[in-house]
């Protein structure tokens, strides 16, 4: 939602630097110019003088803008004439935009930053979560602080200081403070749109809709009048809301059936979404590699090879396909192979999926980017393009299915399904996923009786943060 406010304070910010900028200028100009009014020098000095990044910068309206839940900055005067402002940093921000932002004018800060390699974090804001400053009341700097995250080596707050002896840097870690809320929303044109006019943060939002069920996504499965609920973690910084931290939940509730899904540490790095008592909601398997095509040979231990002529064992599928038509890996897996070395296969792709199976890929067009053997690939990636590569009379995609090094047929092979949660990571995951079911049980009551009116999200204060609880890896994501 615009707020002409926001924009409005921006542009009075514009003004004051115009008006410095006229009020240093007019003191160097003598009292007469020849053909010219003092009036009309002040401004075209000062439109000429005033550097247009800092202009830019002053009045742009960011992307936080328009956030009703999260304000961009906060300043407040403190009692020895220093202002404090904070604010979110913009994923374009640059020096000289985020210093105009803060309020501050201070070349000689400018310098240190582009001088020092501790400070040179600054020279690049857009790495950051969080900015915050102490400004002094001609706009130099006392304090400057930008909060980074930085996946292994964690939270980072770095800070310059001002002191008689000029600047210094310094580095501390720091924790969030992370609250939990569940949020229960009734679907009309499409589960995004709603989840839009609940306030849902649009990071949860877009996690929700991937979060995988058998086949395909949830949420895919959503039609109007199903409703959807939502728990997820925000993260904060003293009293400043960052921004979203990790979905811990999503829960569809489609033809009167409830589907409620929840996010386990599960040992991999991003961790995973399974029902609460630990079992899988997914099947790992695609039967097929392509979306459509037509199966012109199946698996054979004897066929005419319409190329060589001679009867051999054919010890896959062929899927006929336009040139070009993606393939996709049928499963989650590790690349061993993406070359021509196989006699007739042409371009070749193997995967290996664990447990003894491999798939194999033959007359490729060509490959994906950055499909290459070592390559860890997942279920319905690109890999590659159907083609006529190697002994093959027109575009299509020779697909086999190997178990324990044996060749078996893909179109009958009983599909493996997805793999449940190690019963070692269940039970201290427990205590929140109880606290979340009964949050959802509350969200959805309120909601089918509150008559069609908005049901604010409710936070859920018996839920440790996923995170600390689990030892997982966080989301990365700017606020």
């Amino acid at each position: 939602m615009f707020r002409p406010h926001l924009l409005l304070s921006k542009l009075n910010g514009a003004a004051a630097c115009l008006l410095r900028g006229v009020e240093r200028l007019m003191q160097r100009l003598p009292l007469h110019s020849p053909g010219w009014s003092r009036n009309q020098i002040a401004i075209a000095a000062a439109v000429a003088a005033l550097p247009l990044s800092a202009a830019l910068a002053t009045i742009a309206v960011t992307a936080d803008d328009l956030h009703p839940a999260e304000e961009a900055a906060a300043s407040s005067p403190a009692s020895n004439g220093l202002h404090h402002t904070t604010l979110t940093v913009n994923p374009a921000e640059t020096t000289a935009s985020l210093l105009a932002r803060l309020g501050i004018s201070d070349p000689e800060l400018q310098r240190f930053i582009y001088s020092n390699a501790d400070a040179s974090v600054f020279a690049y804001p857009a790495q950051g979560l969080l900015a915050e400053a102490d400004v002094n009341p001609d706009g130099t700097v006392s304090r400057l602080s930008l909060y980074l995250e930085r996946g292994r080596l964690g939270q980072r707050r770095v800070t310059i200081g001002r002191s008689s002896g000029g600047f210094t840097v310094s580095s501390a870690p720091f924790e969030w403070k992370v609250r939990t809320f569940a949020a229960t929303v009734t679907v009309d044109s499409g589960a995004q749109e709603a989840a839009e006019r609940a306030g849902i943060p649009e990071d949860i939002a877009q996690d929700a809709a991937s979060v995988p069920y058998k086949t395909g996504k949830l949420l895919s499965l959503a039609r109007k009048g199903d409703s959807i609920s939502y728990a997820y973690e925000t993260r904060s910084i003293g009293d400043q809301t960052v921004g979203p931290g990790r979905l811990l939940a999503v829960s569809l509730t489609h033809g009167g059936l409830s589907i409620p899904l929840f996010w386990f540490d599960d040992g991999t790095p991003q961790g995973g979404f399974y029902f609460a008592d630990g079992k899988t909601a997914r099947l790992s398997f695609r039967r097929f590699p392509l979306n459509a095509f037509r199966m012109t040979s199946g698996f054979s231990a004897g066929r005419r090879h319409p190329v060589l002529g001679r009867v051999r064992p054919h010890l896959g599928v062929d899927l006929a396909a336009p040139r070009g038509a993606p393939v996709y890996a049928v499963a989650d897996g590790i690349v061993k192979a993406a070359d021509r070395s196989l006699s007739g296969y042409g371009n070749r792709i193997d995967i290996s999926h664990g447990g003894g199976i491999m798939t194999r890929y033959g007359h490729l067009s060509g490959y994906a980017r950055g499909i290459q053997p070592g390559k860890a690939v997942t279920r319905g990636q690109l890999i590659g393009y159907c083609g006529s590569s190697g002994l093959a009379t027109g575009p299509h995609v020779h697909f086999e299915f190997h178990v324990n090094d044996k060749p078996v047929d893909p179109s009958a092979v009983a599909l493996p399904g997805g793999t449940d949660l190690p019963s070692r990571y269940l039970s201290a995951a427990r205590p929140r996923i109880a606290s979340i079911a009964q949050a959802f049980d509350r969200q959805e009551k309120a909601v089918a009786s509150a008559a069609g009116r908005a049901v604010p999200a409710a936070e859920i204060s018996g839920a440790a943060s996923a995170v600390a609880s689990s030892g997982a890896k966080a989301p990365e994501r700017k606020g």
